[in-house]
């Protein structure tokens, strides 16, 4: 800015520099203002990977955690199987072995024939029985008349 009140006069500007020169001094604007854009996405650049570096980081910790709790369910899930398989082992070898279950088998079919076999005799007593008891029936009526024909012979003789 100017002003318009008289001034001390200026020293004569200095004398214009050759052509060449004016056109280095624009060559290092132009180097200069490439130097900052370049430095500028380098900085951009490493902002980038660094933050890509923290995701993958964070990433891998993710998919660690994650394998570290798979391996833990894994062993918790063996450790329950192993313990479930000893416990049917346990099972297995207090179940009676085949030659126990012959041997129940072979009680148990004969303990049917005996079975069997009393309630044959049971059958038979009882048969036995109703003819006894018809048998005695027969006697007593037998008994009965024979008495009934002493009287009658001894009433008889005893009249004569």
């Amino acid at each position: 800015m100017e002003s318009s009140a008289p001034t001390e006069p200026r020293p004569p500007a200095p004398p214009a520099p050759p052509a060449d020169h004016v056109v280095q001094r624009e060559e290092l604007r132009t180097l200069r203002r490439w130097l900052i854009v370049a430095g500028v996405w380098a900085i951009a650049a490493t902002a980038v990977a660094v933050i890509a570096f923290i995701e993958a980081r964070d990433a891998k910790d993710a998919q660690s955690s994650a394998a570290n709790t798979t391996r833990a369910d894994i062993k918790r899930i063996q450790e329950q199987l192993r313990d479930d398989v000893d416990e049917l082992r346990t099972d297995v070898e207090l179940l009676p072995s085949q030659s126990d279950f012959e041997q129940l088998q072979s009680r148990t079919r004969k303990a049917q024939r005996d079975a069997g076999d009393a309630a044959d005799d049971a059958s038979n007593a009882r048969t036995n029985a109703n003819q006894a008891k018809r048998d005695v029936t027969d006697l007593e009526e037998r008994v009965t008349t024979l008495e009934t024909s002493a009287d009658t012979n001894t009433t008889s003789g005893d009249s004569n």
